[in-house]
């Protein structure tokens, strides 16, 4: 975040304009340090709010993962009627699964985004009180040839990335599944989960934003 706008925010939490390298009062400087104290504290509980909804998401997309391990296992070709086989009920499972990965995968972005408001809120906050020790990291060797050194990756990106690749397959394993329900019909099954779960997934991207 540049210094103008950073200048801008400062301005805004004080309720007036702020000029740059101008002084601030006691009561202004109070208020910056509470502000920084509190923008730390819902931080870091975004932060554990984010493993606890992954910790949730992972419990229901590791059960519809078992699910049709159960059903192929099941002696039976044919549940009630021919239509009713294997293939349905698990593309039944698939398409459960696919949009219980995109929910994760949007949780996972909107909780990276609430993350990265308090973290720069922290970085226009902190040079008031104790310089940029949170904005500026400390510069480390360069570990391009050392696999099992540090590594400056974002773990929540890397989830962000594993939500939509699950996503991605459940919606690819519920369109083969639909098509080998019935060979007759296959095409017109796999294009009507592939319009179902489309239609899904913009509803939601639209529909869930704040």
């Amino acid at each position: 975040m540049g210094t103008d706008k950073k200048i801008e925010y400062i301005s805004k939490l004080l309720g007036r304009e702020v000029k740059s390298g101008e002084d601030i009062t006691e009561y202004e400087n109070k208020i910056i340090k509470n502000a920084l104290k509190k923008a730390w504290e819902i931080r870091n509980f975004e932060i554990k709010l984010y493993w606890q909804r992954a910790l949730y998401f992972w419990g229901f997309i590791a059960l519809a993962f078992y699910a049709p391990i159960v059903i192929l296992k099941l002696k039976t070709d044919f549940i009630l009627h021919p239509m009713l086989n294997k293939f349905f009920f698990i593309t039944i499972i698939c398409i459960l699964g696919c949009f219980l990965s995109f929910a994760w995968y949007l949780a996972n972005r909107g909780s990276k985004y609430w993350q990265e408001n308090w973290e720069n809120w922290i970085n226009t906050l902190e040079e008031y009180k104790y310089g940029n020790l949170y904005s500026e990291p400390f510069e480390q060797k360069d570990i391009k040839s050392h696999w099992s050194g540090s590594g400056k990756f974002s773990l929540s990106r890397i989830n962000i990335v594993i939500s939509l690749v699950v996503t991605v397959v459940w919606g690819f394993a519920g369109v083969f599944c639909a098509f080998n329900i019935n060979p007759a019909y296959g095409f017109c099954s796999s294009i009507i989960v592939f319009l179902i779960l489309t239609v899904f997934c913009r509803l939601f991207w639209f529909k869930m934003r704040s």
